[in-house]
């Protein structure tokens, strides 16, 4: 079932916010505590607190061709607020609040509509159909009457059930009050509204039944400490409290009540669990200071209203070898650069804590998978049996049948065209320090070797490969096998830079040198590499591509899952630097 939707049409200010130890009497002048910029008006904040408890939102707002205005667009957008209805008018400034919040935590407030009073029934006409789209229409007064008017009469027209906040105070025509579903006035706006002073239960009682007589269904009156009064007409209303906490700032709490409400409402809770709900929200808002800085999202509700999490996880077996390091950083990059957090759980060779970190990774709802293991077997199918599908892109390395897309290295071309190379500078007996062969990447590096070997006419002799384990200490071993050979190689291929790495210290510690005495090329192109002396010549792995690509292709696989599968190969090339002697 598809998510309900929401329109809010409502202000957008800049709030200059300064806290005193009490409100300056006329011609009084206070020292400030605090002084902070903050985005604000009412709109806004309403829609920052529905955005962040999960509502499908579209807000319909004026802000002016300035910086702030573009800031705060962004803003909303970050908070999966549609701002595609939020004109920007030229040569008009945004919105501006002038607000004093004092020790109990109360506030004053005085404001410049600015772009807000170009919100006009013509810019509305642009929006009808957003609203005759919606199933709810949240409004407050800091914008004009008549498109306030308008747009309840558009709803009104399309069962759109419309919501008002009365606020700031003024009195209201009833033809306007007739087209609202629920309102939600403090003490002061209901009396504003009624004439009638909200002092206890029992004027709240009076107000909240002028407010039914005039057309309104539901009334909701707010009361501060107390809780919020509560009634539906033809019913008996009551007093529903809200949570005990001591107040920082109460400049948007009920703002902050009245986007958590509807979003509540909208996801077909009961008024009175929606009540509940946005008292809450409300009480989280007053413990911190600003207006939309206070509210924390609820990331939870976030995703169960998009069916996103906005999150990826990776599976990987680390090691010593900065080839890792290096893809994942490029994986967080483009993570970061596309709105996506990354959760990266390592696997350590190990099978069980491998199906355990999957778990962990599908109960927080990824919506991808990224796997570059090394381990042969893959993930328990019983773990993935529990959880709805989730996209997979292996990652070079994962040798396990997985249903998915995979990206990889050409890793039997960069074979060869490493061993090309020291065949081309003149070298005949040429050893090779394979990966473990039970790696595709390794086993197709080392046929590459093979290959080129072989149309060069030149023999491979059994003691000049040695299979090891990617890792510098293998290198460095498998090296000393080598150079205790009666009649040792004069060049390697190594089959990553970690294990070249390694092939450097053990001829270093033989007193030899390297390419004086024995010349190396090694794969991948970690960033070592380059600042190894000298500096190691390599085959470069397109690691920070490999990363993006792998991304890019899972968000590809996330918006289309019914796609066929796909392999994507990457071309490796030459690093020609100073560890391979010409002869």
């Amino acid at each position: 079932m598809a998510a309900a939707k929401l329109v809010v049409l409502g202000s957008i200010n800049v709030d200059h916010i300064l806290n005193v130890q009490q409100f300056p009497q006329p011609g009084e002048t206070v020292r400030g505590d605090h002084y902070q910029v903050a985005f604000g008006g009412k709109g806004a904040n309403q829609a920052v607190a529905a955005g962040r408890s999960g509502a499908d939102i579209t807000f319909i707002a004026c802000v002016g061709d300035d910086d702030i205005g573009s800031s705060i667009k962004k803003q909303l957008q970050k908070d999966a607020i549609n701002i595609e209805c939020i004109d920007v008018v030229e040569n008009e400034t945004t919105g501006v609040a002038l607000i004093y919040v004092n020790q109990q935590g109360e506030n004053i407030i005085g404001i410049n509509a600015g772009a807000n009073g170009q919100l006009t029934t013509e810019r509305l006409f642009a929006y009808q159909q957003q609203i005759t789209d919606a199933d709810a229409l949240l409004m407050q007064l800091e914008s004009p009457i008549e498109t306030v008017q308008m747009a309840a009469e558009i709803a009104r027209k399309n069962q759109t059930q419309v919501i008002l906040n009365p606020a700031p105070a003024q009195a209201l025509p009833d033809s306007l009050l007739a087209l609202v579903d629920v309102i939600t006035p403090n003490e002061t706006e209901a009396e504003y509204l009624t004439g009638i002073a909200v002092n206890d239960e029992q004027g709240a009682q009076k107000a909240a039944q002028v407010l039914h007589q005039k057309g309104i269904h539901k009334v909701m009156i707010t009361l501060g400490a107390r809780g919020v009064w509560f009634s539906q007409k033809g019913e008996q209303g009551k007093i529903i409290p809200c949570f005990k906490v001591k107040a920082v700032d109460t400049i948007a709490a009920g703002d902050t009540f009245n986007g958590a409400y509807v979003t509540a409402l909208l996801e077909g809770k009961a008024d009175e669990d929606a009540i509940v709900f946005a008292h809450a929200a409300a009480a989280i808002a007053v413990t911190r200071p600003g207006a939309q800085l206070n509210y924390a999202p609820s990331a939870l509700a976030r995703s169960l209203k998009m069916n996103r999490t906005n999150t990826i996880g990776m599976l990987l077996t680390t090691s010593n070898n900065p080839f890792f390091a290096e893809v994942v950083r490029g994986v967080e990059r483009s993570c970061y650069e596309l709105g996506y957090s990354l959760i990266l759980c390592n696997t350590e060779g190990d099978l069980q804590r491998m199906d355990h970190s999957l778990e962990t990774l599908l109960q927080k709802r990824v919506d991808g998978l990224l796997i570059m293991c090394t381990e042969v077997q893959g993930p328990s199918k019983k773990v993935f049996s529990r959880y709805p599908s989730v996209p997979t892109v292996m990652m070079d390395w994962s040798p396990f049948e997985l249903d998915g897309d995979v990206i990889q290295d050409n890793s039997f071309l960069g074979g060869e065209i490493a061993t090309r190379y020291l065949i081309d500078a003149g070298f005949s007996r040429i050893a090779c320090i394979a990966g473990p062969q039970d790696k595709s990447p390794a086993r197709a590096r080392y046929q590459g070797f093979i290959q080129a070997m072989q149309h060069a006419s030149l023999d491979v002799h059994d003691e000049y490969v040695i299979f090891s384990d990617f890792e510098f200490a293998g290198g460095f071993e498998s090296m000393n096998k080598l150079l205790e050979l009666p009649n040792p190689p004069e060049a390697i291929f190594a089959g990553n830079d970690a294990m070249a790495v390694g092939a450097y210290q053990a001829i270093f510690q033989k007193g030899m040198k390297v390419p004086e005495d024995i010349s190396i090329i090694g794969y991948d192109d970690i960033d070592l590499s380059s600042y190894m002396i000298p500096p190691l010549t390599t085959v470069h792995q397109p690691k920070d591509e490999l990363g993006q690509q792998a991304v890019n292709k899972l968000i590809h696989r996330m918006d289309n899952p019914d796609a066929e599968p796909s392999v994507l190969v990457l071309t490796p090339k030459l690093i020609e630097r100073q560890s391979v002697k010409k002869r």
